[in-house]
């Protein structure tokens, strides 16, 4: 009886292994989303150049907010024939790259004041976005964090990046800051840098 017993469980978990073997994904399939042209161009042609990718799907939108993205996420928006929501489920590799575009357009009309107000009701929607995306993919995300070239702004960049950098540590989101990646001295590329990571 007791061999039976041994010899049941030893098939079973026999079986539960192979099943995982055979499911396991050793392709990268990648899904990049970027709200700027810019970023968008450089990076992906680098990406495509430096990391061999079975799949790869991109989406960028120009002047995209984390609200639109929300949305489509939401929404179940068909990206290049597939529903994004699946895209998010297969991919092994997200990045994004987003919300900066629409902060900096806020640095050019608010003040100070109002402009820490807007903060936090734009890391509000990180935070949604966060747990929606989590919703979809348990693999790697990356977030690329937000950057200006403007001392003025600097400390509104810096508190951002500050509270993105715990919520992504909360969301176990990969975070990137564009600031150790960026010498002004050197001019060093920083996608170069940041793929590195990838």
């Amino acid at each position: 009886m007791k061999t039976k017993v041994i010899l049941s469980m030893f098939l079973i978990i026999l079986m539960v292994f192979l099943i995982y073997l055979f499911n396991v994904r050793n392709d990268n399939y990648y899904f990049s989303i970027m709200d700027k042209e810019y970023d968008y161009k450089t990076y992906n042609n680098m990406l495509k150049e430096n990391i061999k990718l079975e799949e790869y799907v991109d989406y960028f939108e120009n002047q995209y907010r984390i609200t639109d993205l929300i949305r489509d996420i939401n929404d179940n928006k068909i990206i290049d024939d597939r529903k994004i929501q699946n895209i998010l489920i297969k991919a092994s590799i997200i990045t994004l790259m987003i919300g900066n575009n629409e902060l900096d357009a806020q640095v050019n009309i608010l003040d100070m004041t109002e402009l820490f107000e807007y903060s936090n009701s734009l890391l509000d929607d990180i935070d949604k976005l966060f747990n929606l995306i989590r919703k979809y993919s348990k693999e790697k995300i990356f977030f690329i964090g937000f950057y200006t070239n403007n001392e003025y702004y600097e400390e509104i960049y810096k508190y951002i990046n500050f509270r993105v950098r715990d919520m992504c540590e909360y969301y176990n989101i990969i975070y990137i800051d564009r600031n150790d990646y960026f010498n002004k001295q050197e001019n060093v590329n920083i996608y170069e840098k940041i793929m590195s990571n990838i």
